[in-house]
């Protein structure tokens, strides 16, 4: 008989402490697994973006470092929204383009804000369109980040930077188009490489 009412004085200890758990979880005060999951690989995910982006310490800056790096971001980008959801690669949208700046790769600062704009759309178009199809939703995405650019670009130049100069507009479209050709060249090359090597890298869900 004792050992029956310790058995069942157990069982509603186990279950008042599963219910505590659950309730702090919903709370923010508990880390799950999942949510442990979707820090550590968007940490990891972060890190790599940082040694990326510092390759230009090794390789310079000039054009093929822009395709090289350029292509390994687009490629982490899609890799984190399909390992940890859309957030994952919206924090390293966000991050890539200010670690850029600070090298002084975007310039004028004032194009900082449209680089992380275009780099979100690459990710999102992609996430909403693959139940399409996967390489459908590179396509798009690659051509929206970068027509976006082009003419986002070219309203900050023309607003901000050299509206009354002269050939302002020959200057506009030029710098439009630096930010804008390799945008799509290295969205599509990161996409692709993504997508031949995407089952082989998310085979494993540890």
């Amino acid at each position: 008989m004792r050992d029956n009412i310790s058995d069942e004085n157990k069982r509603d200890e186990n279950k008042r402490d599963e219910e505590k758990i659950e309730k702090n979880s919903q709370n923010g005060f508990v880390i799950t697994g999942t949510r442990l999951r979707f820090i550590t690989y968007t940490a990891m995910m972060l890190a790599l973006t940082i040694v990326v982006q510092n390759l230009r310490l090794l390789i310079g800056s000039n054009w093929y470092s822009t395709v090289i790096i350029g292509t390994l971001i687009n490629f982490i980008l899609l890799f984190s929204s399909e390992k940890v959801g859309v957030w994952g690669s919206v924090i390293i949208a966000v991050i890539a383009p200010i670690i850029a700046t600070f090298q002084g790769h975007i310039s004028p600062i004032h194009l900082a804000p449209v680089v992380v704009i275009g780099n979100l759309i690459f990710p999102l178009v992609y996430w909403y369109l693959k139940k399409i199809n996967s390489w459908l939703a590179v396509g798009i995405g690659a051509i929206a980040k970068s027509a976006f650019l082009f003419f986002a670009v070219k309203m900050v130049i023309d607003t901000l930077i050299i509206p009354n100069a002269n050939n302002a507009n020959v200057m506009s479209l030029a710098t439009s188009a630096q930010y804008t050709w390799p945008q799509l060249l290295t969205a599509c090359l990161g996409g692709v490489i993504f997508l031949m090597f995407r089952d082989a890298l998310l085979s494993h869900n540890s």
